[in-house]
């Protein structure tokens, strides 16, 4: 025990840091920065305290000797905690001190509601085209998936799931909208629009990814809460993230189990034979703490940093395989670093974003990156306080601070950000109204927020369904 005590107190520090984040700069639930405080806890946290405790070890386990782990994941912690105080720095300057008015990702008004619906129903009928005409030609659900995930047939199609993921996203989006509407054909019909979420949901999963689900249930909770001055109690934000931290244990995991029976007919043993902890982890993927262990060991005693070719090769991003024949085979840095412990294994580890500017830079690229990723997440904090509190608002927060910058501001971002915020940009500005006066830009963002709010408490609203 006495070994461990310097890994408690570093992992203590850490979620102080976190604390100190949520508590000085976050305006709610539903803000970005809460949202990368939360991301941040479960993708490197949770581990940390797991094997801080003594209740599970690092994975895989052959990686590791034991009588150095509490010293390396000790290590571990002091740099994550290191590029969270820059983060810290770096947020505070552009969320609370920074004058532009922008609402850069972000849409200034709520969106139109019929457009929106139009959008759902366009989308969800292209989705459940594709998916149906895939799962015929691979010979079911579970052939298709094991297509995606493990044979990588479908490489350069992945835009194929574009419109699930979108439909998705808009569908979760028009049920908060017609809610808060209030009229009684806004409540007869959001039951059909959760319905078609549950059925895009459904398409992205049997893409193999099952966030999508997860992300569609926190994204629904936290909506319905909010009022249509996008305020939020402080009672009904500690239950809400209570809500969120079971959806998406319980979601990932449980798709997880799910997405193996349906490849194999039985549960990977990596799963099956796991302590309830370790099924945990792995079922929400959050092993960035694991796989940053062997980062902090190994870079630069055994291997040379990569002195941003991580940054380079993720550039390509931006260009879809189907245009670019020559595209490189790996552009997600995450498949690299596995392939250095296992060559034969096609699917790469998470990392994160502290972990690959370590990579790349060493501790400079720690502290920039941290610095970075603080200054960007704060202007897009500053961004949402300006836009109008709406659904789809709010998902476009989710896709940020999930799929595109995480843990962070670090190379892998452009993949992401061309598959989500690329599409989401053009629903946005089709469903936006351009012609209302800009209500929110004529105050001060910070004399509009509630204390525990994550939008301004005036603003434009849906335009209510007609009776």
């Amino acid at each position: 025990m006495v070994s461990q005590l310097p890994l408690i107190l570093a992992t203590a520090l850490l979620f102080m840091v976190l604390g100190a984040i949520v508590w000085r700069l976050s305006r709610g639930p539903s803000d970005v920065v809460m949202l990368f405080a939360l991301v941040f806890a479960l993708f490197y946290g949770l581990r940390a305290v797991l094997i801080a405790s003594g209740l599970d070890v690092p994975y895989p386990e052959q990686f590791f000797e034991e009588r150095q782990v509490a010293a390396l994941a000790t290590t571990t912690v002091l740099w994550l905690t290191a590029f969270l105080a820059m983060f810290f720095a770096g947020a505070y300057v552009t969320s609370t001190r920074a004058t532009f008015r922008s609402t850069l990702i972000f849409a200034r008004q709520a969106p139109d509601l019929r457009r929106l619906l139009t959008v759902v129903v366009v989308l969800t009928s292209l989705a459940t085209l594709i998916s149906l005409l895939l799962t015929i030609q691979y010979g079911g659900v579970g052939n298709f998936i094991r297509a995606v995930k493990i044979d990588k047939s479908l490489t350069g199609l992945y835009f194929l799931k574009v419109p699930a993921a979108m439909g998705a996203l808009c569908s979760v989006a028009a049920v908060i909208e017609l809610r808060k509407a209030g009229s009684s054909v806004g409540r007869r019909v959001a039951p059909a629009f959760f319905a078609l979420a549950l059925l895009n949901g459904f398409w992205v999963f049997i893409w193999g990814q099952r966030s999508t689900l997860a992300i569609m249930g926190v994204m629904l909770v936290l909506g319905l809460i909010q009022g249509r001055s996008g305020r939020i109690r402080a009672r009904s934000a500690v239950a809400a993230i209570l809500a969120v931290a079971v959806i998406v244990v319980g979601v990932s995991t449980g798709l997880r189990v799910a997405r193996d029976q349906l490849v194999s007919g039985e549960v990977q043993d990596v799963v099956a034979e796991a302590s309830v902890w370790r099924q945990i982890s792995i079922g929400t993927n959050s092993i960035y703490f694991d796989s940053s262990m062997l980062a902090f060991r190994d870079w630069p005693q055994d291997r040379p940093y990569r002195l941003g070719s991580d940054f380079a090769n993720s550039a390509s991003g931006f260009v879809p395989r189907i245009l670019w024949e020559g595209k490189p085979t790996s552009v997600v840095a995450g498949k690299d670093f596995r392939q250095v412990y296992q060559p034969r294994v096609v699917n790469g580890w998470p990392v994160g974003a502290p972990t690959l500017w370590w990579l790349n830079f060493g501790p400079l690229g720690v502290l920039i990156g941290g610095l970075l990723s603080g200054l960007i997440i704060g202007a897009l904090q500053r961004a949402q306080r300006m836009a109008a509190p709406s659904g789809l608002n709010f998902g476009v927060a989710l896709v940020t601070m999930i799929y595109v910058l995480q843990t962070g501001f670090g190379p892998e971002w452009p993949v992401a950000f061309t598959a989500w915020l690329v599409p989401l940009g053009l629903i946005m500005w089709y469903v936006a109204p351009h012609s209302r006066p800009a209500m929110v830009e004529a105050q001060d963002p910070v004399t509009l927020m509630d204390p525990v709010g994550a939008a301004p408490a005036t603003g434009p609203r849906s335009a209510d369904i007609p009776e």
